[in-house]
C-alpha cells in the first residue's frame, strides 16, 4: 500500500474516459483514500492542539485529501419527489441520509499558489439497491468549475462510485469559499468547499505543566513564541483562573518572536486543569492544556498565641513572633482580622453597600437642597466624586489587620526562602481590662490562613478619696458652703482625672476645684467643692471622675436645702399609755403670723434637771453594760424634750416643734408647754401635754438551750424567746456573765439589749464559746428595763471538740528533678473545723535534700494552707525521706517523700543557657568568649564538647578517602560533597572536672562574609564510674557578623560652577560628615582621583585615615578644581570617594559630581538638508537653537569662506566690473539671474566621487556657473572653466589648499580677473539665515529661519558659523537642490468586473513621483468624509489628497459601491500639483448572491411579480440586444472565456432563435428587477434620513467620532433585505397518520459567486413541515461556471404537529448570505382515507348443511386519497377458528352429547382478501357460507383499513332430515359492532330440556345487554384475556356489571356474541 510524505495512506489513481473540453489535457496527481468512515454525527469537544494544528496547515491540498479518512452526512437543503424523476419511487435508504454519500464531506484547497490549478477529485456513490441518478452543480465562480465524468447523465449502479473533478485556480493567496449542490432523485445537499489561504501558525506547546508549588505562590512560564507561518498573526489569548496569560491580545509579524509570560496562582490546594485559547483572526481557535498542582508547604508560626504582659495603659508591651518560611520560593505574608477570604470579600459588599446607601441619602438631600437654592446643582459632581473615591478605596483595600489596641508590625512583608521572620506583636491598652484578639495570618504556601490569639490584661491608675459619701445636712438656702475632698493616688502609674458633667438639678451648684488633673504615683490632689443652692428640698448627688479604670470613681453628696417655719397647728399634745424609758414624739408648727421676725424659747414647767435615761439609747452600743437606773437622789429627771427651744421665726413664717418624751416613773402626766417669747415675757403661749408611765410584764418561753457539739473557743448561737403580751414595747438586757479562771462556758449574745414589740416574741439569739472539753453547763439571767422584779434565768448546755484537718496528697513524688536547682511541691493542709489549728513539720532524717517552708503555722477555720517542700538535689540519684507534721489538740501524721535527681551539676559564669546570643561582631575577624565551668556535684565527671549536625572530621576524611569513582561500585554514585565545617568551636573540647573544682573554656568562632550564625553546642559528660556518656547541656549559640556602617550626611557631594565671560574658575570645598553608626569602633581609609583632593587642615591630600568610635562624627572637606579641561564646553565629571576599613574588606562609595557651565547652545541639528524643490521657488527650514546653560547667551551667524568667517549683510554691495574685463553689453549685474552649469566631463567626476564616497563630505560652499552675459567672447570660455572648477574645489579647506598650487594660481588668476568677488557676492542669493544674532535666557529656545533660493536646476552646499560670546563656536552645514516635477500613474481604468452591488469593491492604483521634486495631490469634486461609508454610485479615493516624496509612490484605493444590481461605469479625476486633472474610469457590474429552487413560482398580491415579468420578457425583446443578464461582461477579467457559456447554452442557436430567451434568464431577471427596485427604495429612504441627519461635524476629530458612532449603531440594526418572488411546494392530500410525505428541493447556484444560505425553519414545525436540520445551512456553494446544485428535503408530518384535517399553509424564507430572502410557500391538505359498503347487514337465511350460499358486497371509495383495506383475521381470531366440521353417524346413541362435542362451523370464504381503492373506486366482494352442521351461525367480518369497518353475518342452518330428532332447533341471538342494530333472543323453547326457567338476552343501539339470573361461574371472557369469572364461588347471589368490548356468553344455547356493557343478576345455583 503505497505510502505519503507524511506517512499517511494514500489511494490509487482515477481516471477519466472523456473530459471537458477546457480539461481534457490536465492530468490530476490527487488520488482518494481507501474506504474512509461515515460518522453520523458531528464530533463532539475535539479541540484541536498547536501541533495538530500546525500539521494541518502544513499539508497541501493532496496530503490533506490523503489523510482525510471519514466522511460525514452531507448538509441537506431540499427533498424532491421522487416520482417526478424516477419510477423508483421508494427507497430503503434512511430519509436522514442522502442516496449519494460524497467523499469527502468537505473540499479543501490549501497551500497553493496564484494562478495555478489544482484538482480534487469529488466521489459520490449510490447507497441504495437501485440505480439511481445524481447530479452535481454549483454557483458560478471565476476560481471554481466542476468536470464531470463521462456518463453524467446515466444513472450509477447500486453500491457504485461517480467521480466529478473540481479545479480550483485562485488568483492571491486568500481564503475562499465555495458551496457545491448535489442533486440526486430524492433530495439535495451540499458539500462545502473551502480554500484556506496564508496562515499564521504560532509554535505554541500542546502541553505546559506548572510543577508542584506552594498554594498561593505565582509560578510563572515564559514562552518564546514564533510566527512560523506565512501571514501576519493577529491573536487573542485567554483562559481562566487559576491561570493567566500576557500579552492577552498581540500581533506577531512573519518570522518574529514574542515572549508570552503563562502565570499559575492557585487558591486551593488539588489539582488545576485549564485550557489556554489561541483564537486567530481567521476564526480557528487552539487550545494549548494547561495543568498545575499546589499543596500545603512548611510555612507555619512559631506559636499560635501569644500572651502579652500585664501592660499599664497609656503605655505598651512588645512581643517577638517567628514565621517559618521552610520551603525554596519567597513567602508573602499579609495580616488580617478574617478567617477567610469569602469573609473578606462579604466585608467589602456590606461596606460598599452601607457605601451605595450613604450616596443615595445624600444625594437625596443635596437635591431637596437644590430646589431651594438652583445654585448648589453644579456642585452635585463634587459629591459624585467623593464617593467614588471611597469606593475605590473600599475596593483597593487590602483589609490588613487594623486595631487600636493591638498592632502587628509589620502587617505584610516577604519572607526569603529557608529563613525566618521576625513580626513584633505591640499591645497598647486604653482601658484597664483584658483584651482578646484573634488575627489571621494570610500567606503564600498555606491554603487556610493561621490564626494567632492574642490576649493582654491592662492595669489602669489606682485612685481612692478620702471618703465616698459626705452627709452635708440642711443646707439654708442662698449662701455659700465650701467643702475639702482628697484624691489619692495608690497606682504605679500617673493618673490622669477629669471630671464627668452633671446636668440633675442640683449638679450645677458644685463647684470643683480643680476640675482635672493628673496625680502622681503616690501621690494626693486635695479639691475644693464649694455648694450654693437657690433651691429648696433634699439632694443626693454621686458625681463621676474619669481616669483610665474600667469603673468609674465616684463621690456622692447627700443634704438638704430648708428654710424657717414657724406656727402651732394643735390645741393639745396627747401622749396617752407610755413604757417606761420609751422615747415618744409629739409634733406641732409654730406660726409667725406677724409681719416682724420672732425670737422664742419653749420649755415645760416642772420638768426636772437631770437628763433622763432612754432605754433605746444604747441599743446601737455594742457594749454588754447594764442600762443605769434612775436615782432620786440626783434630782427629777428631764423628762421633756422640746426641737427647737429658741430661735427667730421670720416675718409671715412657721417653725415646727417636736416635743420628745422620756418617762422614768411610774405615774400619770399632766404637764404643758410654754412658749417665752423674747423683750415680750414667758409662758406667752402654753400647750397641754397629757401622758401615763407603766412596765409591760414578759415572760421566757425557752428556758433552757442545748448547743450540742461543739469546737472549742468558736462561737455557736441559739435563740432565746422572751414574750411580751402588753400593749407596750419592753426593753430587755443580758446580764453580763462574772468570769473566773476556769470557766468551762463562755457566753455573749449579739443583741444583748433589745425592744420587745407589744404582743410579740422576741428572738434573743445566745453565744456560746466552749472553753473546755466534754459536757459544760451556764445559766444566763434577763432584765426588763424598769421592772422592780427579779431577773429571768436561761440553762445553757453543750459538748466541747477540738480541731479536725485533711491533708492532700498524703505522699510527694518529684520523679525527675533537675538538680542544683529548687523544685517545690505543694501539700495542702484542709482545715475543716471551725477553729483554727496549729501544727509543726519538720523532716525525720537530719540531713536531708528537702526542705518545708513554713515549719510551723496556724490553720485558719474552713480555710486551707499550703506547705511548700522544695527538694534541692546535688545529684542525678534517688532520694527519700518522710515528712511529720504536728496538729496542736489534734493527731500527728507522717507523709514520705521520694525524688530523682536529672541533669548536670556543672555550672558555668557567665551562664550557658539554652540561648546563648554573643551579639554583634566583625566579619572576617575572630570571636572568642570565655566560661567559668564549676562542677558542684558529688560525683567526678568528664566533659566533650561537640557541634549539633557536624560529623567528626576524621569520620568525614575516611568517607572521602573511601571513595574512588574507578571502582565500579561508585559507578553510579556522587561524590561525596565537601566537609562541613561548624562556624563555632570549643577549646577545650575534652577535659575533666572532679567535684568542687572550676575550669575556664574558650568559645571562638569566625565568618567571612557578614551574616547571622546560629549553631548548637552539645555537651556529654561521663559521671562518675558510668561506663557511657550522656548528654547534659544543649546550648543554641548565635552571633551576628557585621559588617562596619557609616552614617554620610550625603551620599553625593555636588559641585557646579558659572562660568561667566568676565569670570575666572576658582576651585570649591564642600563638607561631607561622616557618622559612625555601627556598633563597634572603625578605622576608616579615604582615597580619591583628581580633580576632587581632600583638605585635610591646610594640606591637599588624595588618602587619609582617621578613627571613629562608636556614635562619633568627622568633618571631611572635599575640594574641586573646575579647570580640568580648557574647553569652553558644558562639562561634568563623576568621581567616587572610596572608604575603606581597616577592621573589615567592605568597602563604602561616596559619588563626587562636577559641573562647570559655560555658555552653550543646543542646536536641533547640525545638517540642514533643503532637498530638491521646484525651480525659481524657494524653501524655509527651521532649526531651534536652546540654551542649555544657567545663564544667558550672545549669538552672531556668519559664513565660513576659506578659513576666516564671512559676515552675512541684509543688503548686498555695489559690484564694481573691471571694463577690461567686461565690457559694458557683457556687464553684470547683482540682480541678474545666475544659472548652474556644470560640464559634462566634471559632473562625471562629482558622481564617480559621490559614488565612491559612503558619505560625502564637500567642503565647498557652492558649484556655481553663471553664465555672465550671452556675448561673451570666445576668450572668456577658458575663463568660465576654470571659474566652474574653482567654485567645485573646497576653499575653507587649507590642507586641501596648500597641497594643490595649480588651485591657488587658478585662484589668483580669477580674482585678478574680477570673478571671485562676483561669486561671493551671488553665494548669498542661495542661502539666508534670520536672525544674524540675538539673546537667548537660559532655558530659552529660538526658532532660527534657514531660506534656500532654488535657482534653475541648481545644487549647493554652505557652512554657517554660529559664534557664541564666551562660548564655543558651531557650524551648521547646509544643502539644497532645484528641480522640476515628474510623475505617472500605473493605471488610469479600472475594470472591478463581477461585484456585489451592495458591497464596497476596491482597487488599487499607483500614483508614481519619478522626479527629484515631492507635489501634492487630490482628488476633485470628492468628500473624505465617504471613505469608510461610500455612496451607491460615488467613487471615492483613499486616501483623496496627500504628499508623495522623490521618487516615491502612493498606492491609491479606489472604493465604489454599485447600489443597484447592474451594469457601471464612473470616473472621477485627480488633481497633481499645478498640472491639468488626471480622469480616471471606473468599470464593472453589480451582482447579487442568487440561487434557484426547482419550484414553481406564484404571483403576490400586489400584481409587482406581472410587472417585471412583462419588463423582463421586454428587456429580452429589443431588436439586436444580444447581451443577456448574466452573461460576462466586457471586461470582467478572469470571469470570461471558457467560463462565459454558462447560462448561453439555452440560448445558443441560429439565426432568430438567438432571441428566444430560458425560462431561467426571464427568472433572473425578474430577480434583478426585484433587487434593483428594493435597492432604489432603500436609497430614497436613506437620503431622506440624510436631509433630516444633524449638521456634518466641522473638524476631523468630530467627524470620526459620529462615524463611529453611526456605525456602533448601524451595527445594531438589522440590515433590511430584498424578497424575491415567492416559490410554491405543494404536497397535495396527505393522509394523517399515513408515513409522511418528503420532497427534496434543489437549489442551484446560478450566481457568479458561491453563495451561503440557511432555510429558517424555527417555526414551521407547529404546521407540520420539518426541514433535516442537517442540510438546512449551506455554505459557498459554487456559482458560474460550474453553478452546483444542493439539496434538501422537506417532510411534512400532520400527526407530529397535531394538526386538524384541511388545508395548512405557511412561508419559509430562505436567507442568502449578502443576498436577497427567497420565499418558499409550503402547502398541503390533511385528510384521511375512507370508504363504504353497500351492506353492513349479510342475512344469509336458512342454509341447509353442506350446501353453500354467496352474496356479493361493493365497497366504494369516496375520497382524494387511495384506501387499503383487508379482511384478513386476526392471530387471535386464527387461534379461535374452530377445526373442520365432523359428521356424526346418524345412529349415534347419545345424539345429545355427540352435538355438544361438534361445534359449528361458520366457513367465510373471501374473494379479495387484501386490496388498495382509489380515488372513487367500487370494487365487489363475495361472502360464501357453507355449514357443516345445523345450527344458527353469527359472526363478523373486519375490514381492516384506518380504522374499523366491521360486516356483521348471521344465518340459521337447518338440520338434514337424516339428522337426529333428539335436538330442537334453536334460535341464536346476537349483537353488533355498531350503534344501529342489536338485538336478539333465545325462546324458552329451545331450552326447556336443560334450563327450567326462561332465560333471555336482548341488545339495545346503546351496545347494553342485560343478563338476568345468571348462575354464579359463568364464564365471560373479554378481549386479551382467557376467561373471567364474574363471581366467586361463595357468592349465592349478588349483582354483576362490567364493560367488555368482546364478550360470548356461555349458556346451554349456543354461543352468543355480545358487544357492549355487561350488567345483570346472580341467581343461586
Amino acid at each position: 500500500m503505497p505510502l505519503g510524505p507524511f506517512g499517511e495512506i494514500v489511494g490509487t489513481t482515477g481516471t477519466l474516459d472523456v473530459l471537458g473540453i477546457d480539461a481534457q489535457k490536465y492530468k490530476s496527481k490527487v488520488i482518494v483514500p481507501r474506504n474512509p468512515k461515515l460518522l453520523k454525527g458531528d464530533e463532539e469537544g475535539y479541540k484541536i492542539t498547536p501541533s495538530k494544528f500546525m500539521f494541518d496547515m502544513a499539508m497541501d491540498t493532496e496530503q490533506k485529501l490523503a489523510n482525510t479518512h471519514t466522511m460525514r452526512i452531507p448538509q441537506k437543503t431540499d427533498l424532491l419527489d421522487m416520482a417526478d424523476t424516477s419510477l423508483q419511487k421508494f427507497s430503503q435508504v434512511n430519509i436522514d441520509e442522502p442516496l449519494f454519500q460524497p467523499f469527502p464531506s468537505d473540499i479543501f484547497f490549501q497551500n497553493f499558489q496564484p494562478f495555478q490549478t489544482y484538482e480534487v477529485p469529488f466521489v459520490l456513490r449510490n447507497n441504495d439497491k437501485v440505480p439511481r441518478l445524481v447530479k452535481v452543480t454549483q454557483m458560478d465562480s471565476p476560481y471554481f468549475k466542476i468536470i464531470s465524468p463521462h456518463d453524467v447523465g446515466h444513472k450509477v449502479g447500486p453500491g457504485l462510485p461517480t467521480t466529478f473533478r473540481l479545479q480550483f485556480t485562485p488568483e492571491e493567496r486568500k481564503d475562499y469559499t465555495h458551496e457545491l449542490v448535489c442533486i440526486t432523485e430524492r433530495e439535495k445537499f451540499v458539500v462545502p468547499v473551502k480554500a484556506i489561504g496564508a496562515r499564521a501558525i504560532l509554535d505554541f506547546p500542546d502541553d505546559i505543566n506548572f510543577p508542584t508549588g506552594p498554594v498561593k505562590y505565582i509560578n510563572s512560564k515564559t514562552l518564546l513564541i514564533r510566527n512560523t507561518g506565512d501571514r501576519e498573526a493577529k491573536f487573542t489569548l485567554s483562559t481562566e483562573k487559576p491561570f493567566t496569560v500576557t500579552p492577552e491580545v498581540s500581533t506577531l509579524a512573519i518570522q518574529e518572536s514574542l515572549q508570552v509570560t503563562t502565570e499559575f496562582n492557585p487558591q486551593k490546594v488539588g489539582d488545576h486543569k485549564g485550557e489556554l485559547v489561541i483564537h486567530y483572526d481567521t476564526g480557528e481557535d487552539v487550545y494549548v492544556h494547561l495543568y498545575g498542582a499546589a499543596q500545603d508547604v512548611n510555612v507555619r508560626l512559631d506559636k499560635n498565641s501569644v500572651w502579652m504582659e500585664n501592660t499599664f495603659i497609656s503605655m505598651a508591651s512588645q512581643k517577638v513572633l517567628v514565621i517559618n518560611n521552610r520551603t525554596d520560593v519567597i513567602a508573602h505574608f499579609r495580616w488580617t482580622q478574617f478567617a477567610t477570604q469569602e469573609e473578606e470579600d462579604y466585608q467589602k459588599s456590606r461596606l460598599s453597600q452601607s457605601l451605595q446607601e450613604e450616596e443615595l441619602n445624600d444625594t437625596d438631600r443635596f437635591l431637596q437642597e437644590c430646589i431651594s437654592d438652583p445654585s448648589l446643582r453644579d456642585k452635585l459632581s463634587i459629591l459624585g466624586r467623593t464617593f467614588r473615591n471611597r469606593k475605590m478605596m473600599i475596593d483597593h483595600d487590602k483589609m490588613l489587620f487594623n486595631d487600636e489596641v493591638v498592632k502587628i508590625e509589620p502587617v505584610e512583608g516577604d519572607i526569603w526562602p529557608n529563613s525566618t521572620f521576625e513580626v513584633n506583636v505591640i499591645f497598647k491598652p486604653r482601658d484597664a481590662q483584658t483584651y482578646t484578639r484573634t488575627v489571621f495570618c494570610d500567606i503564600t504556601g498555606r491554603e487556610s490562613r493561621l490564626p494567632l490569639r492574642v490576649r493582654g490584661d491592662a492595669i489602669g491608675p489606682k485612685v481612692q478619696f478620702s471618703f465616698e459619701t459626705m452627709d452635708m445636712g440642711n443646707i439654708f438656702i442662698g449662701p455659700t458652703h465650701t467643702y475639702e475632698i482628697v484624691m489619692a493616688n495608690k497606682g504605679d502609674i500617673d493618673a490622669i482625672y477629669s471630671l464627668l458633667p452633671k446636668s440633675s438639678i442640683f449638679g450645677p451648684c458644685f463647684q470643683f476645684n480643680p476640675a482635672e488633673g493628673i496625680i502622681m504615683p503616690g501621690g494626693h490632689q486635695a479639691i475644693q467643692i464649694m455648694f450654693s443652692s437657690p433651691y429648696l428640698g433634699d439632694f443626693e448627688e454621686e458625681f463621676c471622675f474619669r481616669g483610665g479604670q474600667p469603673e468609674q470613681f465616684k463621690v456622692k453628696f447627700v443634704g438638704s436645702v430648708i428654710g424657717p417655719t414657724f406656727q402651732f397647728d394643735v390645741a393639745r399634745l396627747k401622749f396617752r399609755t407610755v413604757s417606761y424609758g420609751f422615747l415618744n414624739t409629739q409634733t406641732c408648727l409654730l406660726m409667725n403670723t406677724s409681719l416682724v421676725p420672732m425670737t422664742f424659747h419653749m420649755r415645760v414647767p416642772g420638768d426636772g434637771v437631770v437628763e433622763s435615761i432612754c432605754g433605746t439609747s444604747d441599743l446601737d452600743s455594742t457594749s454588754d453594760t447594764t442600762t443605769p437606773r434612775q436615782s432620786v437622789a440626783n434630782g427629777p429627771p428631764k423628762e421633756f424634750e422640746i426641737i427647737p427651744a429658741s430661735g427667730t421665726l421670720g416675718p409671715q413664717s412657721e417653725l415646727k416643734v417636736t416635743v420628745k418624751f422620756i418617762s422614768n416613773t411610774i405615774k400619770k402626766y399632766e404637764n404643758a408647754l410654754v412658749v417665752d417669747v423674747a423683750n415680750v415675757g414667758d409662758e406667752v403661749l402654753s400647750l397641754p401635754i397629757y401622758a401615763k408611765c407603766i412596765v409591760p410584764t414578759v415572760i421566757v418561753l425557752s428556758p433552757v438551750l442545748d448547743y450540742g457539739r461543739c469546737f472549742i473557743r468558736h462561737p455557736y448561737e441559739h435563740i432565746a424567746k422572751l414574750h411580751n403580751d402588753s400593749e407596750l414595747p419592753a426593753k430587755y438586757e443580758l446580764l453580763q456573765q462574772h468570769l473566773m479562771d476556769e470557766t468551762p462556758v463562755l457566753f455573749r449574745s449579739p443583741k444583748p439589749k433589745g425592744i420587745i414589740e407589744p404582743h410579740s416574741v422576741c428572738d434573743v439569739p445566745i453565744i456560746i464559746e466552749a472553753q473546755a472539753l466534754q459536757e459544760q453547763e451556764m445559766i444566763a439571767f434577763f432584765s426588763i428595763f424598769g421592772s422592780p422584779d427579779p431577773p429571768l434565768p436561761v440553762q445553757l448546755m453543750c459538748i466541747g471538740e477540738g480541731p479536725v484537718v485533711h491533708i492532700q496528697p498524703m505522699d510527694l513524688d518529684w520523679g525527675l528533678v533537675p538538680v542544683l536547682t529548687n523544685t517545690p511541691k505543694t501539700i495542702l493542709l484542709s482545715n475543716e473545723s471551725l477553729i483554727p489549728a496549729k501544727f509543726t513539720a519538720h523532716m525525720v532524717r537530719p540531713k536531708t535534700v528537702f526542705k518545708v517552708i513554713p515549719p510551723n503555722g496556724v490553720i485558719e477555720p474552713e480555710k486551707c494552707i499550703e506547705l511548700t517542700v522544695v527538694a534541692h538535689l546535688d545529684d542525678s540519684v534517688r532520694f527519700h525521706d518522710k515528712l511529720q507534721i504536728n496538729f496542736l489538740e489534734s493527731q500527728t501524721r507522717m507523709l514520705p517523700l521520694t525524688a530523682y535527681g536529672h541533669g548536670t551539676t556543672v555550672i558555668s559564669d557567665p551562664p550557658l543557657t539554652s540561648v546563648l546570643d554573643l551579639g554583634p561582631n566583625f566579619s572576617n575577624r575572630p570571636l572568642k568568649k570565655t566560661f567559668h565551668l564549676t562542677n558542684c556535684g558529688r560525683r567526678h565527671q568528664q566533659l566533650v564538647w561537640s557541634m549539633e549536625g557536624f560529623s567528626p572530621l576524621a569520620k568525614a576524611k575516611k568517607e572521602i578517602a573511601a571513595y574512588n569513582p574507578l571502582d565500579m561500585k561508585y559507578k553510579n554514585v556522587p561524590p561525596p560533597p565537601d566537609i562541613p565545617k561548624p562556624v563555632f568551636k570549643v577549646n577545650p573540647n575534652r577535659f575533666d572536672m572532679p567535684p568542687g573544682s572550676s575550669i575556664e573554656m574558650h568559645l571562638e568562632g569566625f565568618v567571612q562574609t557578614p551574616s547571622y550564625v546560629r549553631e548548637k553546642l552539645l555537651c556529654h559528660a561521663i559521671i562518675g564510674r558510668q561506663g557511657g556518656k550522656e548528654l547534659i547541656m544543649k546550648v543554641d549559640a548565635s552571633a551576628d557578623f557585621v559588617s562596619p556602617l557609616l552614617d554620610f550626611s550625603t551620599k553625593s557631594v555636588y559641585f557646579r560652577v558659572d562660568k561667566q565671560a568676565e569670570d575666572d574658575l576658582k576651585p570649591l570645598i564642600r563638607e561631607l560628615v561622616i557618622s559612625n553608626v555601627s556598633s563597634l569602633a572603625l578605622t576608616t581609609g579615604l582615597k580619591l582621583k583628581p580633580p576632587f583632593q581632600i583638605l585635610d587642615g591646610n594640606t591637599h591630600t588624595s588618602e587619609m585615615e582617621m578613627h571613629l568610635n562608636v556614635g562619633q562624627q568627622y568633618v571631611l572637606r572635599i575640594e574641586f578644581n573646575p579647570s580640568f579641561k580648557d574647553d569652553m564646553h558644558i562639562r561634568t565629571i563623576d568621581e567616587v570617594l572610596h572608604i575603606t576599613y581597616k577592621e573589615h574588606p567592605h568597602v563604602d562609595y561616596i559619588a563626587l559630581r562636577g559641573e562647570v557651565y559655560f555658555p552653550n547652545l543646543e542646536f536641533e541639528k547640525d545638517v540642514i538638508d533643503f532637498g530638491c524643490i521646484l525651480n525659481d521657488t524657494e524653501v524655509t527650514r527651521y532649526v531651534n537653537i536652546t540654551n542649555n546653560s544657567p545663564m544667558e547667551v550672545k549669538y552672531k551667524w556668519s559664513f565660513l569662506i576659506g578659513e576666516q568667517p564671512c559676515a552675512v549683510f541684509n543688503h548686498q554691495p555695489k559690484v564694481q566690473v573691471d571694463e577690461t574685463i567686461l565690457s559694458d553689453e557683457t556687464a553684470m549685474t547683482i540682480e541678474q539671474e545666475v544659472e548652474v552649469v556644470v560640464e559634462d566631463g566634471e559632473m562625471e567626476k562629482i558622481e564617480e566621487e559621490e559614488k565612491g564616497e559612503i558619505e560625502p563630505t564637500k567642503s565647498a560652499l557652492l558649484v556655481l556657473s553663471g553664465s555672465l552675459s550671452s556675448s561673451v567672447s570666445s576668450s572668456d570660455v577658458r575663463l568660465r572653466r576654470r571659474l566652474s572648477l574653482f567654485l567645485s574645489t573646497p576653499l575653507s579647506g587649507g590642507s586641501s589648499c596648500s597641497n594643490c598650487p595649480c588651485l591657488w594660481r587658478e585662484q589668483i588668476y580669477l580674482i585678478q580677473r574680477g570673478f571671485l568677488y562676483t561669486w561671493m557676492v551671488l553665494y548669498f542669493q542661495v542661502f539666508d539665515i534670520l536672525p544674524l544674532y540675538g539673546l537667548l535666557q537660559p532655558g530659552d529656545t529660538e526658532q532660527v529661519t534657514m531660506t534656500f533660493f532654488g535657482h534653475a536646476d541648481i545644487w549647493g552646499q554652505a557652512k554657517a558659523i554660529c559664534e557664541v560670546e564666551g562660548g564655543p563656536t558651531y557650524e551648521i552645514m547646509l544643502k539644497g537642490e532645484a528641480s522640476l516635477v515628474d510623475y505617472r500613474f500605473d493605471c488610469r481604468e479600472i475594470d472591478y468586473g463581477k461585484q456585489m452591488f451592495d458591497h464596497t469593491c476596491s482597487a488599487e492604483i499607483t500614483l508614481i513621483n519619478s522626479g527629484k521634486v515631492g507635489f501634492d495631490y487630490s482628488a476633485l469634486n470628492m468628500d473624505p468624509s465617504l471613505a469608510k461609508k461610500p455612496r451607491p454610485g460615488v467613487p471615492i479615493m483613499v486616501p483623496h489628497a496627500g504628499y508623495i516624496e522623490p521618487f516615491g509612490q502612493q498606492t491609491l484605493t479606489v472604493k465604489y459601491l454599485p447600489g443597484v444590481p447592474e451594469t457601471f461605469e464612473k470616473s472621477f479625476r485627480v488633481q497633481v500639483a499645478h498640472f491639468e486633472p488626471d480622469e480616471i474610469i471606473l468599470r464593472g457590474e453589480g451582482v447579487f448572491p442568487r440561487i434557484s429552487l426547482d419550484l414553481p413560482r406564484i404571483p403576490d398580491a400586489n400584481f409587482r411579480y406581472q410587472d417585471w415579468l412583462k419588463e423582463a420578457k421586454a428587456k429580452f425583446q429589443k431588436p439586436g440586444d444580444v447581451k443577456l443578464d448574466g452573461s460576462p461582461s466586457i471586461g470582467a477579467g478572469p470571469a470570461t472565456g471558457a467560463s462565459s457559456h454558462r447560462m448561453m447554452d439555452p440560448v445558443i442557436g441560429q439565426g432568430d432563435m438567438c432571441q428566444i430567451p430560458s425560462e431561467l434568464d426571464i427568472q433572473m431577471e425578474i430577480e434583478r428587477l426585484a433587487v434593483q427596485d428594493f435597492s432604489l427604495e432603500q436609497q430614497q429612504l436613506s437620503s431622506r434620513s440624510d436631509l433630516h441627519a444633524p449638521t456634518p461635524p466641522l473638524s476631523n476629530e468630530s467627524r470620526a467620532s459620529s462615524k463611529t458612532s453611526d456605525t456602533r449603531s448601524s451595527r445594531k440594526k438589522t440590515k433590511l433585505k430584498a424578497k424575491l418572488p415567492e416559490y410554491l411546494l405543494d404536497f397535495g392530500y396527505v393522509v394523517l397518520g399515513a408515513t409522511p410525505p418528503t420532497h427534496v428541493v434543489h437549489a442551484t447556484n446560478i450566481g457568479w459567486f458561491p453563495v451561503s444560505f440557511q432555510v429558517e425553519k424555527q417555526d414551521i414545525h407547529h404546521y407540520g413541515f420539518h426541514i433535516d436540520s442537517e442540510s438546512d445551512r449551506f455554505r459557498n456553494l459554487p456559482g458560474t461556471p460550474d453553478n452546483e446544485t444542493v439539496d434538501f428535503a422537506v417532510t411534512f408530518d400532520p400527526r407530529g404537529a397535531n394538526l386538524q384535517l384541511g388545508p395548512i399553509e405557511t412561508v419559509v424564507p430562505i436567507n442568502i448570505l449578502n443576498g436577497p430572502m427567497v420565499m418558499m410557500r409550503l402547502r398541503a391538505c390533511v385528510t384521511m382515507p375512507d370508504m363504504q359498503i353497500s351492506d353492513d347487514i349479510l342475512n344469509f337465511g336458512e342454509v341447509k348443511c353442506g350446501e353453500c350460499k354467496i352474496i356479493m358486497v361493493q365497497l366504494h371509495n369516496y375520497q382524494q386519497v387511495k384506501c387499503d383495506w383487508n379482511s384478513l383475521p386476526t392471530d387471535k381470531e386464527r387461534k379461535n377458528l374452530p377445526n373442520p366440521p365432523t359428521v356424526c353417524p346418524r345412529r349415534c346413541p347419545q345424539p345429545r352429547d355427540c352435538q355438544r362435542r361438534l361445534k359449528p362451523v361458520l366457513l367465510l370464504y373471501r374473494r379479495f382478501t387484501r386490496e388498495c381503492l382509489t380515488d372513487s373506486f367500487n370494487r365487489g366482494l363475495l361472502r360464501r357460507f357453507n355449514p357443516g352442521l345445523a345450527h344458527a351461525v353469527s359472526t363478523r367480518t373486519v375490514l381492516t383499513r384506518t380504522y374499523q369497518l366491521r360486516l356483521t353475518v348471521y344465518g340459521r342452518l337447518n338440520p338434514r332430515t337424516d339428522g337426529p330428532t333428539q335436538s330442537s332447533t334453536r334460535t341464536m341471538s346476537y349483537g353488533r359492532c355498531n350503534p344501529k342494530t342489536v338485538y336478539g333472543s333465545l325462546q324458552p323453547s329451545d331450552c326447556q330440556r336443560d334450563v327450567a326457567t326462561s332465560r333471555s338476552v336482548y341488545g339495545r343501539c346503546n351496545r347494553n345487554v342485560f343478563l338476568d339470573r345468571v348462575k354464579p361461574r359463568t364464564a365471560l371472557p373479554s378481549t386479551g384475556r382467557s376467561q373471567t369469572d364474574l363471581s366467586d364461588g361463595s357468592c349465592t347471589t349478588g349483582n354483576v356489571y362490567g364493560t367488555y368490548p368482546n364478550l360470548v356468553l356461555i349458556t346451554d344455547a349456543m354461543p352468543t356474541l355480545v358487544w357492549g356493557t355487561v350488567y345483570g343478576r346472580l341467581q343461586p345455583e
